[in-house]
C-alpha cells in the first residue's frame, strides 16, 4: 500500500519489491494498522470509540477541518466522513459540536 504522496522512486521501489513478491507498505500506514489492530478503546461502559476515532474527534475538537484532518491522519477526507458518522451513530448525536459535547461530557477527551 503507497500513499498518492508518494515520490516517482518510492513508487518505482514499491513496484521492484512487489515484483520480488514483498508486500510494500508506507510506514505511515503500517502505523496506523498496528494502532487500530490494537482494537477498540473502552474508556467508559456506554461509549465504545476506536483510537482512531478518538483520534479524529480530538481534532475536530481542536477546530480542525475535516480535509486537514484527512491530511494529518494519512487518510481520505471520505475515510474521515466515513468515521465522523461512525462516531455519530455510536454515540447517538447528529453532528460534530454535539459529538465533542458529549465526548467531553464523557470524559472521552
Amino acid at each position: 500500500y503507497i500513499l498518492k504522496s508518494a515520490t516517482r522512486r518510492q513508487l518505482v521501489e514499491a513496484i521492484r519489491a512487489a515484483d520480488r513478491g514483498e508486500f510494500p507498505i508506507d510506514p505511515a500506514v503500517a502505523a496506523s494498522l498496528f494502532t487500530n489492530a490494537a482494537g477498540p478503546v473502552h474508556t467508559r461502559k456506554d461509549s465504545l470509540l476506536t483510537s482512531r476515532q478518538l483520534d479524529v474527534l480530538k481534532l475536530v475538537s481542536d477546530g480542525v477541518r475535516y480535509k486537514d484532518i484527512a491530511s494529518r491522519l494519512f487518510v481520505s477526507e471520505t475515510t474521515v466522513n466515513r468515521e465522523m458518522r461512525n462516531i455519530f451513530n455510536r454515540m447517538g448525536v447528529n453532528d460534530a459540536a454535539h459529538a465533542v459535547s458529549e465526548a467531553y461530557r464523557r470524559h472521552l477527551l
